[in-house]
């Protein structure tokens, strides 16, 4: 992919309020766009992160931010790997990448990159509201 502009919808660990080394690099490198949703369901992995599925149901919605890449080749260099994806062997990879479009309010949608859990739901909990800040604090 060509080193362009481009949005990531984050919507756990990587939202701005998280204090943690990836998150705050994230936004070292990246301009906060706002809040959005996107269609899918969300769950809580045991190792308290959260996991997003897709969904059939328009109504089933994951609250987040996106965020606007100048250099998204930078991004993906430490952020696949901190959500352990590798794009050249995506059956091994516990999340995938991919673009979907996501609901920035008032009619407003933006295609974004977002990472989407890629093994079973075995053990992962239900986050009915689709927003992981409300379980975490």
């Amino acid at each position: 992919m060509a080193a362009t502009k481009s949005h990531l919808f984050v919507y756990g660990t990587l939202m701005q309020q998280m204090n943690n080394p990836f998150a705050i690099r994230l936004a070292t490198m990246a301009a906060l766009v706002g809040p959005a949703t996107a269609q899918g369901r969300l769950f809580h992995h045991p190792q308290n992160y959260p996991c997003a599925v897709c969904s059939p149901d328009r109504h089933d919605r994951i609250h987040g931010q996106v965020y606007r890449m100048e250099d998204p080749e930078a991004c993906f260099g430490f952020l696949d790997p901190y959500e352990d994806c590798d794009m050249n062997q995506l059956s091994q990879s516990l999340f995938i990448r991919t673009q979907t479009s996501v609901d920035m309010g008032h009619g407003l949608s933006v295609l974004s990159w977002m990472y989407f859990w890629n093994r079973p739901l075995n053990g992962l909990i239900p986050i009915d509201s689709g927003c992981f800040t409300s379980i975490r604090g």
